[in-house]
């Protein structure tokens, strides 16, 4: 028996169908994030201006943050303390912090967590848990 041609030219030309797959890692288990101690990795509401003073003023701007930013310690007077990932020091203020929990979560990104690197600066990384 002999297939025709033009059936075995419309096979080639179908798609085979995606197949929905989990990748199964067996070398280390699912990486599960922490914050650094004495640290927490705060999601943004909305990008905003981190500032070299606890004063919104154009001249003390730093840096624009977009995402999250690591939280060094409390707020004072409306502002968070807060480390870059270049290493410098600032204030944000507490307003464009995201409010709902958890705090560390944006559904486009997942989870955020802070570490120090040894150079003194912020790493931000992004997990699912």
């Amino acid at each position: 028996m002999f297939v025709p041609l033009y059936v075995v030219a419309f096979l080639a030309a179908v798609p085979a169908p995606i197949e929905q797959v989990q990748i199964l890692n067996f070398q280390r288990p699912a990486l599960r994030g922490q914050d650094a101690p004495g640290w927490r990795c705060q999601a943004l509401a909305y990008g905003d201006w981190v500032y070299a003073t606890r004063l919104a003023e154009p001249s003390s701007r730093v840096a624009f943050q977009r995402t999250a930013v690591a939280v060094t310690g409390q707020q004072i007077e409306g502002f968070l303390p807060v480390l870059l990932e270049n290493g410098q020091r600032g204030w944000m203020e507490a307003k464009v912090m995201k409010v709902r929990q958890p705090l560390n979560y944006l559904p486009s990104f997942g989870h955020c967590h802070v570490t120090l690197r040894s150079s003194g600066a912020a790493n931000l990384t992004w997990t699912a848990q």
